[in-house]
């Protein structure tokens, strides 16, 4: 599945939180506005 998602980078870790759900995932891969899960 995709989720289009909003980069927020903090201090730590970046956090990427999707349109429909939030997600706090680290992703394997990722593209400009879809991640691959």
């Amino acid at each position: 599945m995709y989720y289009t998602y909003i980069l927020i980078y903090s201090e730590t870790s970046r956090y990427y939180i999707g349109s429909t759900t939030n997600l706090k995932n680290h992703f394997k891969k990722y593209t400009s506005g879809k991640c691959y899960l």
